[in-house]
């Protein structure tokens, strides 16, 4: 009831000054500012908001030699310590200097294997990967990542940080998100 209460005046205040309430998931609220300012709202325990709505994507992401990594012509079946051990839930596929080509997720092996059974031993990763996946930049905000990571047709837990150049550089996961501070 407190919890509700307490939305509920944010809710008018930030109407009264024309600003937006956004509610999120993990029982938090934001309260975005114009010109990408947020409020600090302090419940039991502090949440960063302030820090976490300032955070660029570059501030929270996994860096090149964390990354889950393979070639276009690796065997699905030879890269499924690579999957599983990154922590990632994917793959991101890449060429020899780096651009990404693709990205192979966890469901994705779980859908080929369905689909192919003893075939799957044959198949490329280049042949089953996501050529068009969401990426974000490095210079994004986090929310920014968040929003588009929850977007439609259907949410991710992961987005491939590329530059401008199209080259890897980082991978922003929806734990990493939480980790700091959403």
């Amino acid at each position: 009831m407190y919890l509700r209460i307490l939305v509920l005046c944010c809710f008018f205040l930030c109407c009264l000054k024309n600003q937006i309430l956004v509610a999120a998931e993990f029982r938090f609220c934001w309260i975005k500012l114009q010109g990408n300012n947020c409020l600090e709202i302090q419940f039991h325990v502090s949440i960063g908001w302030t820090e976490f709505c300032v955070s660029q994507v570059k501030d929270v992401m996994k860096k090149q030699e964390e990354l889950p990594v393979c070639r276009e012509g690796d065997m699905i079946m030879d890269q499924l310590v690579e999957l599983t051990s990154k922590g990632c839930g994917c793959l991101l596929v890449i060429d020899d200097q780096y651009h990404l080509i693709g990205t192979f997720t966890d469901g994705d092996l779980r859908r080929t294997l369905k689909a192919s059974g003893e075939g799957i031993f044959k198949l490329t990763v280049g042949e089953m990967c996501n050529r068009n996946p969401r990426t974000v930049g490095p210079d994004a905000m986090a929310v920014e990542a968040m929003e588009k990571m929850e977007s439609p047709p259907s949410p991710v837990q992961f987005l491939p940080v590329i530059n401008h150049q199209n080259i890897l550089i980082g991978i922003v996961t929806l734990h990493g998100l939480v980790s700091a501070g959403l």
